[in-house]
């Protein structure tokens, strides 16, 4: 089933894929071997699951203690203390005759969204294919809810994705707030995971995060039990309380990953720039200390007020009918009534350090364009020189560009603007990023057509220009914020500080003197009645 209808992989994933495979199969088994359950052998799946006893167990104890006995071993790559024993006759014995089983201890049961029906809705409906599905229509428009549709007449699989993004009001206007929604949506993607496991089995996906106050849902593959996983996923939302037990688990792990946070220097640059750029910026430890006295009954508090203020926007778009379409719509109601030249300089030329990437940043909206670089071999302040010795020279560049060469590069940014989607999750991917970017005009989906005309216009001085007025230090409209994460063993007094740096020493004074993009806000709405 998944063979029959599998989407177009880029060549880079699919060749790894195949070159992992000849490890597993025969040759001739190479590209199907993953999707190959063509038979039941009920002796086999017996004989598979009498390995499934205590003599054939292992148990991994990880903590974080430390221990100076001598039966502990030093393993010699990361210095981590370990230790080898048998599991006790004693505990072997009771294992393989309990006295009692733990009733959630057994084999699955019938799952209900294995799909039966692959028919092509564009195929079987009586549609003018040119006049109603080139671009998503909007089949909703309320006051807290607007919806998308469009049927694909493209690729003609039984597929079909739906994306959700809801406006959560009050989700970060604290500390608190921030802290018990990310709960929430934990707990709540805990609570799932018993429905969303048989539905990935079955060839259904499902994903659910949230950034500041935006909650995010896909639900995604074949069309035929998809409506019957949402209306699932909706109602276990809408009834979902947390438990005791579950609450003091996931909040464990929130305060572990919350300790993790900058362990990784990447990501550690990336949390200071946001906590520099972003006005409203809640730090790792501001959020720790709210973690530390929350209980499950302030969570449980907040839910309705989570979901007191809403606002919804969803596209349909795959193998459904509207008809379909407006059931999916109908059950959200329920819902509410509750870059390569840097690469190649930066990272093969002066060889600065593996992960060299660059390109355009939107943060809160704003637009602005970003260097990543991080070396095990130098320090930020040696990787600062050499970035600004590259963005220098890209003076001499521009303007050593002679006319064939330039035509030749838009040439090819036109191209892959104007490039068709490959599957219909690109499409899908694309549609959904004009929807929320609200690029848009009276429900014209051709911005890609309308930046490629755009860019047919723009030459080279226009580039220089551009370059001159916000790359270029000299330049008013300049403005450039480095974050450098060092390592423990560098002496930051002595490297860190060069001339023309101005180092931020007080960050919320610093916040407090500069000017922010405003932000948009949410129109308080009466909630849909039911």
């Amino acid at each position: 089933m998944q063979f029959r209808f599998v989407e177009v992989q880029s060549q880079v994933d699919f060749a790894s894929g195949l070159a992992e495979n000849l490890l597993r199969y025969a040759p001739e088994h190479v590209i199907y071997g993953d999707y190959a359950y063509e038979s039941w052998d009920e002796e086999l799946i017996e004989y598979v699951l009498g390995f499934f006893r205590p003599e054939n167990m292992r148990v991994d104890v990880i903590s974080k203690s430390s221990f100076t006995s001598e039966d502990f071993h030093c393993e010699p790559w990361f210095g981590s203390h370990y230790t080898v024993e048998d599991i006790s006759a004693s505990l072997m014995s009771m294992w393989n005759d309990p006295q009692e089983i733990n009733v959630s201890l057994h084999l699955p049961a019938k799952n209900e969204y294995i799909p039966r029906d692959f028919s092509i809705r564009s195929d079987v409906l009586c549609l003018d294919i040119a006049a109603n599905t080139s671009h998503p229509r909007c089949i909703l428009d309320e006051p807290l809810m607007k919806f998308w549709y469009k049927l694909d007449s493209t690729f003609k699989l039984p597929l079909v994705n739906t994306y959700f993004r809801i406006n959560l009001k009050g989700a970060y206007d604290s500390v608190k707030s921030c802290v018990l929604t990310g709960l929430y949506i934990d707990l709540l993607q805990d609570e799932l995971n018993g429905i969303t496991y048989d539905a990935n089995i079955a060839g259904l996906g499902t994903s659910l995060s949230v950034y500041k106050d935006k909650l995010l849902l896909e639900v995604y593959g074949f069309n035929d039990k998809l409506p019957a996983l949402m209306s699932q996923i909706l109602e276990t939302v809408k009834s979902f309380l947390p438990t005791c037990d579950r609450f003091e688990v996931i909040k464990e792990d929130m305060e572990r990953a919350c300790k993790k946070t900058n362990m990784d220097p990447w990501s550690h640059a990336k949390y200071l720039r946001e906590q520099v750029l972003l006005q409203n910026f809640y730090t790792v430890d501001q959020q720790l200390t709210v973690l530390n006295g929350l209980s499950v009954s302030d969570l449980k508090s907040f839910i309705p007020e989570l979901f007191s203020k809403l606002y919804l926007v969803g596209l349909f778009h795959g193998n459904l009918s509207e008809q379909e379409a407006t059931t999916c719509k109908i059950i959200q109601n329920k819902l509410f009534c509750t870059t390569t030249s840097c690469r190649i300089d930066l990272r093969t030329k002066e060889q600065l350090g593996y992960v060299v990437l660059c390109g355009r940043k939107l943060t809160s909206g704003v637009l602005g364009f970003s260097f990543c670089v991080q070396s095990s071999e130098y320090n930020p302040k040696h990787l600062q020189g050499r970035l600004d010795n590259f963005i220098n020279g890209l003076e001499e560049l521009l303007e050593g560009l002679d006319n064939d060469s330039f035509e030749n590069y838009k040439g090819g940014l036109i191209a892959n603007l104007l490039v068709k989607d490959t599957t219909l999750g690109c499409e899908t991917y694309r549609l959904w990023t004009e929807i929320l970017a609200k690029n848009y005009t009276f429900e014209s989906f051709d911005y890609s057509e309308k930046a490629a005309e755009e860019l047919r216009s723009i030459d080279d001085e226009d580039v220089i220009n551009f370059y001159k007025m916000y790359f270029q230090q000299s330049s008013p409209k300049c403005r450039r914020l480095a974050t450098c994460v060092w390592g423990c063993n560098t002496d930051l007094i002595r490297e860190a500080r060069p001339g023309s740096v101005q180092v931020i020493e007080d960050l919320a004074a610093f916040k407090l003197s500069s000017n922010f993009f405003g932000r948009k806000t949410c129109q308080k709405v009466t909630p849909l009645s039911s």
